[in-house]
Order: C-alpha cells, then structure tokens, then sequence
C-alpha cells in the first residue's frame, strides 16, 4: 500500500489545471479536469474511542465559488467582451506571451474574478448572488451599511501580495481614464495584521524602489504614468484601535472620536478620497464576531486557548469595526479579502472551519502543489516501524495514542511537554536528518539561502523545550531532565544540543535557531513604529523579516545593546 504519490506535480502552473490526485480507499487515483473548489469539515463521527480529538472530515462543494469560476471561464474564452479598454489592455499585457516574467494562473485567475464582478456581473447577475457583510443591528442603527467583500483563496506562496498589486492597477488606472466612473478611485487601502507584513506590503506603493508593478511588469510602459495618479496606503489593523480622551486631564475633552475623525486619523495618507478599494490580507483576521460569550466554551477548552481566543475576537472586532467607519465616512467600494484559510475560527461565533460567505475564487494548496507553485510538504514517514501506515504519518495522532491514559490529551488537559516531546524525538531526529542531507545539498550546489527547517508546537512551553534541545543555548546541567519511557519503563536522560549541534546549536558569534516567541512578537508587531518598548522583541522581529533573504532594505537597522 503506498500513501506518497510519486508525482506530485501534473499542471503547468501558467496553465488552467488539467488534472488532479484524489484519494479513493486510501490509494492516490489521477483524475481529469479540475477539482472542484469545496472545503473538509468535521463530521462529528469518532473513529476511534478517542475524545473528539481526531474526527472523520467530509468534502463539501463551494457552489458559489464553482458557478464563478465558470463564468469567469467563460468570459475569458470570449476575450473578455464587456470589460474596459483599459481592463482590456491590463488583460492582454498580464497573458500576454511575450512576458518576460510570466504570471500563475492563479494569480491571473484571482484578478479576473475581481474584475468579473466589478465590470461584467451587475450588466447580468446570471443568479449569482454574493451574500454581503451585514452589521450588527446596533450599528445598523446609526447608519452603517452593509460591505461589499469577494474573497480570494490562495496558498500561502502562490503570489497574493502580486495579484494586490494587479488589481491595484486595474483599480487606480481605470479611474484615471474615467473619471466619473464610480466602480473605480484613486484610492487604494492595504490593511495587514502585524508590522512585518506591512513592510513587506510597501512593495505596493509604486514609488518605493523595488516595487512590484516595475518588478513583475504589471502596467505597460505606456500607461504606467497613470499609475502614478492613485494613492496608495498600507497600515495594520492596529491603526484602527478606538480613540477616547474623556478620562484624559485636558481642558478639552473630545470623548470617542466620530467616523469622520476617525477616517482623517487613519487614513491621513488618503486625504479626503473616497470609494476606497481595501485589500484585506491575512484575512480570516478580520471576521465579524456573532455576539456571544467565549467564556461559554470553558467547559470545553483550557484556560490558555480561551485566552487566545478572546484576543483573536478582540482584534477581528477592532478591524471590521475600523471598515465599517470608513465604509461610513468615505464609502468602501468594495473589499478583497485574501487568504491561504478563509475560513470562521473557533470562538467566532459561526460553526468552527465553515468558509466566509463571501468567497468568490479557490486555488488551495493541493493545487499549488500539483502545479508546482509551492513547495512540496514533507512528513517523516521513512521508519522500520513495518507498519502499513507509516508512524509518523499523523504524528499528533500517533503521540498522543502513544501515551499512558495518565498522559493522554483530553478536552481539558494537554498532556506535559515533556511526554510530548519523549515520543516525538524520534519524528524530530528524522526530519532534522532530512533537513541535513538538503542541506548539503544546497552547500554543494552553492545554492546563496539554505533550507529552513521550522517546529510548530501548540503551546509556548513545548516550543521552550524544543528550543532549547535544539539550540543548546542553556547549559547542560540547566536542561538536563528525566523522563519515563512509557514502553520501556526506563529513564532517558536527555541534554541541550541535541540536533546537529555543530549546525544548529546557537553560539555567542551564530545563532541558527530561533524560537518566535508568539507573545513578545506580538509586542512587537502592534508598536506603531515610533519608540521601540523593547529591543529583544525587536529584534526578533527583524530576525523574523529578513529570513531567506540575501538583501533586505531594513539592513542597515542597528540594535542599540
């Protein structure tokens, strides 16, 4: 029985995907056409005896997402009949054969829905209804409106920061050659959730050097001075946080600032435009909270992940309420929401992994990587287990069936990190040892960026432990520690360094393990940029920025000791 496919990679990925893997009784079957667009949810069903932990999934078709896809299809066979001369030349020149650096797809596939639905649809809605997103009733009531979103579903590496800026251009250009057109502006919002994307956004503002309308040849040369007509602001949700000086000791007192106030505040780069087009990136962020109580799930998840949950609906609230102002003050045309994961998070509100309503196009990452777009996901499933399924093919699975009930993870409680990391050493010391021999590889390739090799762990006390086993920063007698083997009952000593120390153990001179520390680069990521609170967080920040890169602007940042 073989659960790899041999050959992953079937489509060209300057071409509409042709064939797709599925997985039928457990065996890889190579299908033709496209895979439908479509989502897994939970069924509810166990298995197993496991405590609702691990579930059967089930597909289910994005209908709304299929029946465009189709008519954007359509509309492309047919050259695009209906849309702008401007629109019309952008198309061209984005297919254009001749291109030096060619666009996915995906990328061209995610701009022409846009522009679909911008331009053609409301000509001939064709039943296509895309559900808006609707206010509460309290806010109804003083007169907001509902927003206008289309989300686009792309992988994380397949290139949304490049369609941002395609549409950016249609967008800007299109009202620079009608000016009384009111489904185009001159104003173009980016909004991110953290400082380290909004630096990398800045490649979004056409005149900062390297931008990607120059780099990735997105307007031809003739019209790019049109380009330059629009204005372009890129900030994070953060900027939207309410102001209030009433409890402030001044002679004037203003209260909660009015929408008015608040757009001049926050969109200050903007001036008085409106019809604003926002892109929202990474946003399954920025989501609009049904009214109820997280405190309601307690009963069902730990102190720490309700803690969590709580700031993730702090921050959706803070940035749809900051839309919604603006939406109010200045008029959004219309969102784009980008996102690898569109979809409602536990404690939103909404059923747990359900898609946002408002989803119009889907390249996920199966197809990204049937296209060879991303790279190809790596499991340590190379053991002498002799067991049909490899061992480590569902690692949490795995580990925590591994586990005496005393350890087992429940609803309630997660099991220590240092049983966790006792049957996960040996999926660890695999994956490193692939990592090494890929690392030799680039060396002798002299290949100027070496592979990365990333732990994600589900709590801050776990990833401390793997940190320090990895890096060896501690000493020895500091992480030294004994463990149970629950299959041997013997004690396992284990010491800092335990990876490739000569590679991967931190130095004072070289530090090639990191650990990100959620809490403290999140501290970092909400400063405005003004005052640095702290320059470690900073600094990790920066470590964090400039990862895979050989030449970064922000090189020349120096960290005061």
């Amino acid at each position: 029985m073989s659960l790899a496919v041999d050959e992953p990679i079937i489509n060209n990925p300057f071409e509409a995907p042709r064939e797709y893997w599925i997985y039928e009784e457990g065996q890889p079957k190579r299908m033709s056409g496209r895979r439908p667009a479509g989502y897994y949810f939970r069924t509810g069903k166990r298995p197993d005896a496991q405590i609702g932990l691990f579930v059967e999934e089930q597909f289910k078709e994005l209908e709304l997402v299929n029946k465009i896809r189709q008519k954007v299809k359509e509309w492309r066979e047919q050259g695009y009949k209906g849309a702008t001369s401007v629109t019309e030349r952008l198309l061209q020149h984005w297919n254009s054969p001749e291109r030096e650096s060619k666009l996915f797809f995906c990328q061209i596939e995610a701009a022409e829905t846009i522009i679909y639905l911008t331009e053609i649809l409301p000509k001939n809605p064709k039943g296509i209804t895309i559900p808006p997103d609707v206010p509460l009733e309290s806010d109804i009531a003083k007169g907001y409106k509902p927003l206008t979103r289309y989300g686009c579903k792309m992988a994380t590496g397949s290139g949304k920061t490049i369609v941002m800026a395609m549409l950016a251009a249609w967008f800007v250009i299109n009202k620079a050659q009608y000016r009384q057109d009111k489904r185009f502006s001159d104003a173009v919002l980016f909004v991110c959730p953290n400082r380290t994307i909004n630096e990398r956004l800045q490649v979004l503002i056409p005149s900062k050097p390297n931008n990607y309308y120059d780099k990735f040849d997105i307007v031809p040369r003739s019209i790019m001075d049109m380009l330059t007509k629009g204005n372009f602001f890129v900030t994070n949700w953060h900027a939207f946080l309410p102001v209030d000086d009433s409890r402030r000791r001044s002679v004037i007192q203003r209260g909660v600032e009015s929408e008015k106030a608040f757009c001049s505040r926050v969109l200050k780069e903007l001036g008085g435009k409106e019809n604003i087009l926002v892109f929202n990136d990474e946003a399954h962020h920025a989501y609009r909270p049904k009214e109820f109580e997280i405190s309601d799930l307690k009963s069902q998840i730990t102190a720490e992940e309700v803690k969590k949950l709580k700031e993730e609906k702090e921050e959706a609230t803070v940035w749809i309420g900051g839309l919604d102002k603006i939406n109010f003050a200045r008029k959004i045309n219309f969102c784009v929401d980008l996102s690898a994961t569109p979809f409602y998070i536990q404690g939103s509100g909404y059923p747990e992994g359900s898609p946002l309503p408002w989803l119009t196009s889907d390249f996920g990452l199966v197809d990204a990587i049937e296209s060879g777009i991303v790279k190809i996901p790596r499991v340590p499933v190379d053991d002498n287990s002799g067991q049909p399924v490899p061992k480590y093919f569902q690692l949490w699975k795995t580990i925590n069936e591994s586990l005496p009930a005393s350890e087992m993870a429940t609803q309630r409680r997660k099991p220590k990190p240092e049983s966790i990391f006792r049957e996960a050493e040996g999926a660890l010391a695999t994956l490193a040892s692939e990592w090494k021999k890929t690392f030799e590889d680039f060396r002798r390739d002299k290949q100027p960026v070496p592979p990365v090799m990333i732990c994600v762990c589900d709590n801050t006390d776990l990833a401390e432990l793997i940190y320090e086993y990895i890096s060896g920063e501690k000493k020895i007698s500091d992480l030294r520690f004994e463990i149970s083997d629950s299959k041997t009952k013997k004690q396992r000593i284990f010491l800092g360094g335990g990876l490739f120390p000569e590679m991967l153990g931190n130095t004072e001179s070289f530090q090639p393990t990191m650990r990100i520390d959620t809490k403290l680069l999140n501290e970092a990521e909400s400063e405005d940029g003004t005052q640095t609170k702290q320059e470690v967080a900073h600094g990790l920040r920066i470590k964090v920025a400039t990862v895979g890169k050989t030449d970064w602007e922000g090189a020349s940042v120096v960290l005061h000791k």
